[in-house]
């Protein structure tokens, strides 16, 4: 598992530095010029562009024929799956990182101040991202590596549909009687619930990826 993780970063490692910085230019530009208004966006940006190397990972390794290469190596097809959707999510974690430094650095230098809300912010930025991915995975692996940049913006319209769907119904359930009698701190538990949700359609990803896979003829 090790051995794979680190062969697909060294695939894409100076492609990740390039979009890591490029992240980082349009986070620092954006939250310029709203004055650090709609946050989340910020967040979105800077973690959608640094986990573009994956797809490419994936896309690298159908053109070199690695991937065929693999099912030759004493490793399950589970392994393989489980690398990338483990590559994918480490550099989530490190935009989320990353995000909260900048962050933080900025309202060192401006009126923005950083409290609680930020908390859903990240929330729901990883609840978009796992979404991203957990939509992104099985498509490729259905429709083919060479057409992820589609397989991308298609994703990124229906990651968007999903997950204000699911804001809105978190919203309107914690507001129902049943609910409002555990007077629930929507600071506190709806971010709590944005993660829950975001890890359970990333795992349901990741089993639909790996049947999809196994029954894959190479």
């Amino acid at each position: 598992m090790k051995g794979l993780l680190f062969t697909n970063l060294y695939l894409v490692y100076r492609v990740i530095l390039v979009y890591t910085l490029i992240g980082i230019g349009l986070t620092v530009l954006y939250l310029k010029l709203t004055g650090g208004a709609y946050v989340v966006f910020s967040a979105i940006t800077l973690c959608l562009v640094i986990t573009i190397p994956v797809w490419e990972i994936l896309k690298v390794e159908a053109q070199s024929g690695y991937n065929k290469y693999l099912l030759t190596l004493p490793v399950s097809r589970k392994n393989i799956i489980q690398s990338y959707y483990l590559v994918y999510f480490l550099i989530l974690v490190i935009g989320v990182i990353l995000f909260i430094g900048i962050l933080g650095t900025y309202s060192l230098f401006s009126e923005f101040s950083m409290d609680l809300s930020l908390f859903q912010t990240i929330a729901f930025t990883i609840l978009s991202m796992l979404t991203l991915g957990g939509i992104i995975f099985p498509l490729i692996f259905i429709l083919g590596e060479e057409k992820s940049d589609f397989i991308l913006l298609v994703s990124l319209l229906f990651m968007g549909l999903v997950v204000n769907s699911l804001r809105l119904s978190v919203d309107y359930l914690i507001e129902q009687i049943p609910l409002l009698k555990l007077n629930l701190n929507p600071l506190k538990h709806v971010p709590l619930i944005f993660l829950l949700i975001g890890i359970c359609i990333f795992l349901l990803s990741f089993y639909i990826s790996l049947f999809i896979y196994r029954k894959k003829e190479f």
